[in-house]
Parts: C-alpha cells; sequence; structure tokens
C-alpha cells in the first residue's frame, strides 16, 4: 500500500528533524549512492520516519512511488512479488511518459506482471525508465518494512535486483527494515547507503521522544504530567518510539 494509505502517524513536528534532512539530502544530491538503507529494530520508528519521508519529498516533487509492507494487514503487503507491480503503477500515475513506455513493454512482453522478479523488475521498470527518465533529478521510491515480508529469501532476491539494476537508471530506492539476517547481508553493498537508528546519538533520540511525549501530553492540565514524569518516561523509553506513542495512548 502508499504511504498515505496505511495508519502509520508521521513524526511529531519538532522530532528527527536531522533524519529526515540527511535523507532529504540524500534523495536530492547528483552525487549520492542510489539506494539508502534505513534499519533499525523494532520500534524504533522507521515506519513513521518512512511517511513523514514520502510527504516531504512529493512536497519536493521527488517521490516516485511507495509501498508499505505490513504482515497486519492484507497478504498482498506481505507479499514481495506485490512491490514491483505497485511501484509501478504509482510511478506510472506520476510520470505519463513511463506510463506509455510500461505500455510497450507490456505489448511486447505479455505475462511480465506475473513473471519472475528479476524480469517483472527489467521490463516493467528497467527498460520504461532507461526511456522515461532522463533528466537531472530522480524519483526516488520508498518501500518500508521489507522485513515483514513473509518469503525472507524472496526479499533477499529482490534486494540482490535493486542493488544491481538501479544504478543503471535514474532512479533511487529508500529501504527500511529491522536487521534480520538475510536482508542485513545487502546492508552496506557498494551503490548504497547505510544508516542504522541505534547509531544516532542517545541525547538526540532523547530529546526527540522528550519533545514527543511533551506535545502529546499538553492536553492534559494541572500541571500533569510533570517534568519529572516526563523525564521517567524518556528514561523507560530506552530509545524507542513505540514505548512513548504506547504511553501516551494509555493515559
Amino acid at each position: 500500500a502508499r504511504h498515505d494509505a496505511m495508519e502509520i502517524p508521521s513524526c511529531s513536528e519538532g522530532t528527527r528533524t536531522q533524519l529526515i534532512e540527511d535523507v532529504c539530502a540524500w534523495a536530492e544530491s547528483k552525487s549520492s549512492p542510489p539506494v539508502f538503507f534505513l534499519s533499525g529494530v523494532a520500534g524504533s520508528g522507521k515506519s513513521t520516519v518512512a511517511k513523514t519521508v514520502c510527504s516531504r519529498l512529493e512536497s519536493k516533487g521527488l517521490l516516485g512511488s511507495s509501498f508499505f509492507c505490513s504482515r497486519r494487514m492484507t497478504p498482498e503487503q506481505r507479499n514481495v512479488r506485490s512491490i514491483i507491480p505497485t511501484l509501478v503503477y504509482h510511478l506510472s500515475l506520476r510520470a505519463p511518459s513511463f506510463a506509455a513506455e510500461v505500455r510497450k513493454a507490456l505489448e511486447t512482453n505479455p505475462g511480465s506482471e506475473t513473471a519472475v522478479l528479476e524480469q517483472q523488475f527489467r521490463v516493467l521498470i528497467g527498460a520504461p525508465a532507461k526511456a522515461a527518465f532522463t533528466g537531472d533529478t530522480a524519483l526516488v521510491m520508498v518501500i518500508d518494512a521489507l522485513d515483514e515480508c513473509d518469503d525472507i529469501e524472496a526479499t533477499f532476491n529482490f534486494l540482490s535486483i535493486v542493488l544491481r539494476e538501479i544504478p543503471r537508471l535514474n532512479l533511487k530506492v529508500l529501504a527500511t527494515s529491522r536487521p534480520e539476517p538475510r536482508i542485513r547481508d545487502k546492508f552496506g553493498e557498494p551503490g548504497s547507503q547505510l544508516l542504522r537508528l541505534q547509531d544516532i546519538d542517545s541525547d538526540i533520540v532523547e530529546a526527540d521522544i522528550r519533545e514527543y511525549l511533551t506535545k502529546e501530553l499538553s492536553r492534559f492540565q494541572d500541571n500533569w504530567p510533570s517534568p519529572r514524569d516526563i523525564e521517567a518516561l524518556v528514561s523507560r523509553s530506552q530509545r524507542l518510539f513505540i514505548y512513548a506513542a504506547t504511553a501516551c495512548r494509555y493515559v
């Protein structure tokens, strides 16, 4: 599903600012690697960051398409074979010239939409993108939560294809995932950039969580929660935004 079809919150204003700026700077740079991996443990806020980045890139005219994987939603959202057709569909809506090339590709190669992943990518994304996207600016395809796909070997294969084919195209890919073993094997390969959320300084993460808690709990009056209460929640969160978000929903 696209980012705006998911019930995932965007980052609270004033939080994750440097991280989001760094990802957007990567997207806008003509010299940055074409693939950006954002890695983090469960609950660290990867999907929230990805959704916020999608909105930011969309406002800049740089978002080509997005696919948010999820085990909790429909079977298609945890099937790696759904990713390429969805990306192609939204790229086609974004760029009529790309859509025209996809139509030509399907006429020449009928059945490619159900072919093996490598043929899907080359026929439906690779060839149309080479013909349609010839300008200086690369559109970004955002793929969130790859670890939530059911078939880990197919996901590994998909990442191998992306890393091999994307450098030949005027496209970029932002992919997020937990550091699962097979997926982690692809992090940091040539042509890619890796940012691990656990490597961000603890002071920065705690300041973001503090800002989030302060804003979310400001609806309460009578000086509750106190600054001391906020600090206790920050400490208990252990750098995990999901803890802070759950605490806010609970109260």
